[in-house]
């Protein structure tokens, strides 16, 4: 078969199937509505839908962007309204994987180092990203979704709703992993006072790109306001511990750095389970075993204190035990 064939026969069967995804699902939702009509509810409604029905309905929602794409360059419609959609999660996105329960974290002094050398070296985006995972906890998944909305300005919480998710080379906003990940995160005041100098930053960004409406999100790629790679994090986080030769306990070990950190200041386990967003509690504790552990430690340690004070107390019978 010559290649010019083949090449051909890749073509038609492409259309072939691309008019099957059409007319099977796309069609029969959209055909009573006129394309300038079509806003982000009626697709969130429609990849909610097909969810249910079928495994591969994000193939069928990366087609329909296409097709949005299409009809905004040629000034069809203004703005593409999939863009704005959240996909759900499913068990079939390879993303997810189990915790990983082999737990890397920074104890208190080095934490503050890291911190320090942060705001000391980086530019103030990469500060910021840093901080936020620190003292948030959340995932990079759950960072790279962020959107400025999701800060509560009056309230100083950071909404988590939804996680990123790139695939060939398009990225997707999924519906967080579990629906204890859907939470609301108190920020403390300095990460608050970071995060809405980030804002403004991004408002400046936004407008030297001449595009003020474009997607807003929290931590955008600075040559294309698009979000960062999940990659992204990583090596940055690796980038600056060969430098100053710290020990690199990857991005996931600053979210267990954080719930280190919220043990040793008195919070409950149930409290960090909501904290992470975690579905069970079963998960935090067995993620968590070497909290629990020390904690049982500082535990004995007091008992043995009480009990040394109550064993040199005056004897109330004048006897000795053994």
């Amino acid at each position: 078969m010559s290649s010019k064939l083949y090449i051909f026969i890749q073509a038609f069967l492409y259309i072939f199937r691309l008019a099957f995804v059409f007319k099977k699902h796309i069609l029969p939702y959209f055909s009573t509505l006129h394309m300038q009509n079509i806003n982000a509810k009626h697709c969130q409604d429609f990849i909610d839908q097909l969810s249910s029905k079928i495994s591969s309905f994000k193939e069928y929602g990366n087609q329909l962007d296409l097709l949005f794409r299409y009809a905004v360059k040629k000034k069809v419609i203004i703005d593409n309204p999939l863009k704005y959609v959240i996909y759900p999660y499913t068990p079939y996105d390879h993303q997810y994987i189990q915790e990983n329960l082999d737990v890397q974290y920074w104890e208190k002094d080095m934490l503050k180092k890291f911190l320090i050398i942060c705001e000391e070296t980086l530019n103030f985006r990469e500060y910021a990203l840093f901080r936020t995972l620190l003292f948030t906890g959340i995932r990079k998944g759950e960072l790279g979704a962020l959107q400025e909305n999701d800060i509560n300005i009056d309230e100083k919480t950071l909404t988590i709703n939804k996680t990123l998710y790139w695939e060939n080379k398009n990225y997707i906003l999924l519906s967080p992993k579990t629906k204890k990940s859907k939470r609301v995160i108190s920020l403390d005041e300095k990460t608050f006072v970071v995060l809405l100098k980030l804002i403004k930053l991004n408002n400046e960004l936004r407008n030297e790109h001449g595009n003020p409406a474009i997607e807003q999100f929290l931590f955008p790629r600075i040559t294309d306001l698009k979000p960062i790679r999940l990659a992204y994090p990583n090596d940055l986080l690796e980038s600056v511990c060969n430098k100053f030769k710290i020990k690199n306990i990857s991005v996931h070990g600053l979210r267990h750095t954080h719930a280190s950190m919220l043990f040793a200041a008195g919070a409950r386990m149930k409290d960090i389970q909501m904290r992470l967003g975690h579905a069970r509690i079963a998960t935090t504790m067995d993620t968590y075993t070497h909290l629990t552990e020390r904690s049982d430690n500082h535990i004995n340690h007091l008992l043995t204190e009480y009990l040394d004070a109550v064993n040199n107390e005056p004897k109330r019978y004048g006897c000795e035990c053994n």
